[in-house]
């Protein structure tokens, strides 16, 4: 197993008692989920480098990327039930054989096949900082700021007339979260976890 070199304050000086800038592990895990601390050490740094820990850093960048994943299935949740999306009937297969796929779908599922491929590679060469940030680019940038709004208005349309083009959209997102549920899954296991059952 591979593991950070030392762990050093927010302003890359050794942690020490006398200087008052140790963190109490048992404090930080109390107030902070442990997914939360466990892919701020993934995503903050390479293995064997030292990793100048910020709990204020923590606090705000890789919880908006955990924050966004979840506020993403909330979103496909509420939207799909509304609708009585079913994934068995309406998956890629039926929107893909009944033409219902547009540019942003095939951009978004062409975007998540680069990403599984890099994440992948990454992973086997044990570079978990990069897979973090390869998974943090496409949730943030790919998904959450570019497909869902390209197709929010169209999910809003609740006109009859095109409830199979919902439904489409909603197999997509329904694939998408799954993948980055399973790819997020060695570096926070609990909340892919409960993500992935949603």
């Amino acid at each position: 197993f591979l593991f950070q070199g030392h762990v050093l304050d927010e302003k890359g000086n050794k942690m020490s008692k006398s200087l008052g800038n140790v963190i109490d592990a048992f404090k930080l895990l109390t107030e902070n989920a442990v997914d939360l601390v466990r892919f701020y050490f993934m995503w903050k740094s390479s293995p064997i480098d030292s990793l100048n820990f910020s709990v204020g850093e923590m606090a705000t960048r890789t919880y908006q990327i955990m924050s966004t994943l979840y506020h993403l299935h909330v979103y496909f949740d509420q939207n799909s039930k509304y609708d009585k999306f079913n994934p068995k009937k309406n998956n890629l297969v039926w929107a893909t054989g009944n033409n219902f796929l547009r540019l942003p779908d095939k951009w978004v599922l062409s975007k998540l096949q680069s990403v599984i491929s890099e994440v992948s590679s990454s992973f086997e060469e044990c570079k978990f900082h990069e897979a973090a940030r390869l998974i943090e680019e496409f949730i943030i940038n790919n998904l959450s700021q570019n497909y869902v709004p390209l197709t929010r208005n169209e999910i809003w349309d609740d006109n009859e007339n095109s409830l199979n083009r919902r439904l489409a959209i909603y197999a997509v997102l329904c694939e998408v979260l799954k993948v980055v549920d399973i790819m997020l899954h060695p570096l926070s296991p609990y909340l892919s976890d409960y993500l992935y059952v949603i």
